[in-house]
């Protein structure tokens, strides 16, 4: 038999056999294969010529097909059928079995319903999750017919309408979570038969995840509740594992999301010593210790570290703990510095006084002196002299009202403090410019800190004596500085201004940061401005604001909050 299409139909009557297929079975199969191949014929949208040579190739082309099969299955004598179809039965028997003993043996929950979403199978697992039965084999051997979960069916119905393969879906059932898979299943000719359902427990998962999540929180709350620079750094790979985001206000530009750039920070025991980098500081265990932190921008910051060593994983890590210590010795060196003043307030405090009395003898000897002809001509200088001495009396009496140590806080007449100010730095804007002071006259106090706030003061009367001195040695003309203070809606406010050389563009955003000047080097500290702030809005809760043009002026407007009235 070499006809291709007789051929086809041995082999298939071989497989069908093969499978316990019997005769009068695949006749029927036939009939139905037939039939549908004929069926799409008028699907198609064929012209009806077309359509009727098809239907005759067909004809001829099944006819033969079925010819072979039943020579195939004809040579065969009745025992030798019957026998390969024990042998075929048996074989599907035991891959039944095989298959069955598999789905019972899956730990996650299987179900099979049949194309209306009825279920049909369901192995122990399933069983024992919808309807507690233990028994292997329950379901497909006694008889047992479980329901689905409420939850399912309705999904259930729902995948039945839409036309996707598969759909997951999470379900909470017995107080467990289940990823649950729905997926379409359909027979070697391609029509859809029933739905698999596999149940995947992920409450372990969730609990695993809910755990790492709560660790986590605990883990960025401790990090972000140090008020220090903290680091988790790899001892191994000498890399940064972990970091808060103190480490990124402190390292600024040396630091990223991928560590640090460039070369490390370098940390000093003292101005000039030998540089010690954090891992090699890592490694000394240090604890409570002070260095010099190089900024990498030109200036040193104290600093005080503590590390501790963990281990995680086989990898050792070094936690480094690292608190910027600048404000607490600014506030020493303050400290020393209002001992000092301390000592030269209680000198002071005596001498208008002494010069007072001295001022008195000189007014009463020129007045005996005024008519005598031969010391005329001395006069003039001894007035002169008198007024100096009235103005070292009225500077070391302003000094004084500045330096109050007795309380740190004191209820005081903030415009008496800013007219101090004035006459304190007198030397310094006098020679350049004009002042002009329109001081509200309300009689009214608040509370604060007399020194702080006369370092305020002093700060920036003397930069806007520097900015107009600067002008003035460019175009020669004097220039002006002008303060105004009025008390509004609970507040005091002064504004301080000066037509001096302004405030670059660039730099605006940064005259508040430590370190920032533009002064010659050597001749300042660089923290003035920082100073400023630091004691205006975060000691004494106020706020400070500035405009600023390049070449015409700078404006500071200072509110302070009204904390009491007199």
């Amino acid at each position: 038999m070499n006809d291709p299409y007789a051929l086809f139909g041995v082999e298939e009557a071989r497989k069908h056999r093969a499978r316990g297929i019997d005769l009068i079975m695949f006749m029927g199969l036939f009939k139905y294969y037939r039939q549908t191949y004929e069926d799409l014929l008028f699907k198609i949208g064929m012209e009806l010529e077309d359509v009727k040579n098809c239907r005759t190739f067909l004809k001829r082309y099944f006819d033969k097909v079925e010819l072979g099969f039943l020579d195939e299955w004809v040579r065969m004598g009745g025992e030798e059928i019957n026998t390969e179809m024990a042998k075929a039965n048996i074989r599907l028997t035991n891959e039944k079995s095989m298959y069955l003993t598999i789905l019972e043996s899956l730990k996650h929950p299987v179900v099979v319903t049949n194309s209306s979403g009825d279920p049909l199978v369901m192995n122990q697992a399933a069983a024992e999750l919808f309807e507690g039965y233990s028994t292997p084999g329950g379901v497909h051997y006694k008889g047992q017919k479980p329901e689905l979960n409420k939850s399912v069916s309705v999904k259930v119905k729902e995948f039945l309408k839409d036309y996707n393969e598969s759909m997951e879906q999470t379900h909470v059932i017995d107080d467990k979570i289940f990823v649950v898979t729905y997926t379409r299943m359909k027979d070697v000719s391609g029509k859809f038969i029933g739905i698999a359902i596999l149940f995947n427990d992920i409450t372990a998962k969730r609990h695993t995840e809910s755990v790492l999540e709560e660790s986590e929180s605990l883990r960025r709350a401790f990090m972000e509740g140090i008020d220090a620079a903290t680091l988790v750094l790899d001892m191994e790979s000498h890399t940064v594992a972990d970091y808060n985001s103190k480490v990124l206000e402190l390292f600024s530009t040396k630091f990223s999301s991928e560590g640090f750039t460039g070369e490390c920070p370098k940390f000093y025991e003292e101005v000039g010593g030998s540089q010690t980098s954090i891992f090699e500081l890592a490694e000394e265990s240090v604890s409570n210790e002070e260095r010099l932190l190089d900024t990498c921008s030109g200036g040193m910051k104290p600093v005080r570290l503590f590390t501790i060593e963990a281990w995680f994983k086989n990898r050792r890590f070094k936690i480094v703990v690292i608190f910027d210590i600048t404000r607490e010795r600014m506030l020493e060196r303050r400290a020393n510095h209002i001992q000092q003043l301390e000592v030269l307030g209680d000198i002071a405090g005596s001498l208008p006084s002494m010069l007072g009395e001295s001022s008195n003898n000189v007014q009463q000897i020129l007045e005996n002196l005024s008519e005598k002809q031969e010391v005329k001509h001395s006069l003039s200088e001894i007035c002169e002299a008198l007024e100096d001495a009235n103005y070292i009396n009225e500077t070391i009496g302003a000094l004084g009202s500045i330096v109050q140590y007795e309380t740190e806080i004191a209820c005081v007449d903030i415009n008496q403090i800013v007219k101090n100010c004035v006459l304190l730095t007198k030397d310094k804007w006098h020679p350049y410019a004009e002042i002009d002071l329109n001081i509200n006259s309300e009689s009214k106090s608040i509370t604060c800190c007399p020194d702080e706030m006369g370092q305020v003061f002093l700060n920036l009367l003397v930069n806007a004596a520097h900015a107009v001195r600067k002008k003035f040695e460019a175009d020669g003309e004097r220039g002006y500085i002008k303060l105004t203070s009025r008390y509004t809606s609970g507040f005091y406010e002064v504004k301080i201004s000066d037509t001096g050389i302004g405030i670059k563009k660039k730099d605006l955003k940064r005259i508040f940061d430590k370190g920032y000047t533009t002064k010659e080097v050597g001749r300042v500290t660089g923290n003035g401005l920082a100073i400023v702030y630091d004691l205006v809005v975060k000691r004494h809760k106020g706020t400070i604001e500035f405009k600023s043009t390049e070449g015409k002026g700078t404006e500071f407007n200072i509110r302070l909050p009204l904390f009491a009235e007199k």
